[in-house]
């Protein structure tokens, strides 16, 4: 039962020669609606384009497939380091440009290239907030985008999967002014926080 919302399709995605293949998390696109790319859980990037039947995907092509890699250039050894659960495009396009990608058990937000030969290895990570060590290793990290409009337009934004205050209200927390500030968004039915978009105009949308 999807309510209001109307189904148009799904994909069903396999890789029987990746060990690590599933658990995508992450999900962003280009301009144009098909080109994207996607992090999982389980330490690893997709990229591709998707084949439309009308308004319904019915596949894709170009696929592209690796590990997400730290400073020193390696794969992720322990499973809480590769452990993705959000991404966005912050410069350029999936072909060429800059991603940021937010990970939840060992908290942090890192940032990326895309290139045609793929996903870089780490080149930067975002200052902590004072409090990041306080969140439960699987209730860290799960949403995070950039402003696209508004006063705080460029500056990133992140909110924790569970992560109450003494009000018990989610935290969350903005990258600006070269400091990372916390706010506070209103708890209701005390269902956790599993994604945020932001719209041109500054509008945030938190699912």
């Amino acid at each position: 039962d999807t309510g209001k919302l109307e189904f148009l399709g799904g994909l069903v995605l396999t890789a029987p020669d990746n060990p690590y293949f599933g658990g995508w998390s992450g999900l962003a696109f280009d301009a144009d609606g098909k080109s994207f790319v996607s992090v999982s859980d389980s330490g690893i990037w997709l990229t591709g384009t998707l084949i439309m039947d009308g308004a319904a995907p019915k596949g894709i092509e170009n696929a592209r497939i690796g590990p997400l890699l730290g400073l020193d250039g390696k794969p992720h050894k322990r499973p809480r380091d590769r452990d993705a659960e959000a991404i966005t495009l912050i410069d350029g396009a999936v072909r060429e440009g800059k991603i940021q990608i937010a990970f939840e058990q060992n908290a942090r937000i890192a940032q990326y290239d895309i290139t045609r030969n793929g996903i870089s290895p780490t080149r930067k990570i975002l200052a902590k907030p004072s409090n990041l060590r306080a969140l439960s290793r699987n209730a860290g990290l799960e949403s995070m985008t950039v402003m696209r409009g508004g006063p705080y337009k460029g500056e990133t934004i992140a909110i924790a999967e569970r992560f109450y205050n003494r009000a018990r209200n989610h935290t969350g927390w903005i990258w600006t002014g070269g400091k990372v500030q916390p706010f506070f968004l209103t708890n209701i039915g005390a269902y956790d926080v599993t994604d945020i978009a932001s719209l041109d105009d500054g509008a945030l949308f938190v699912l």
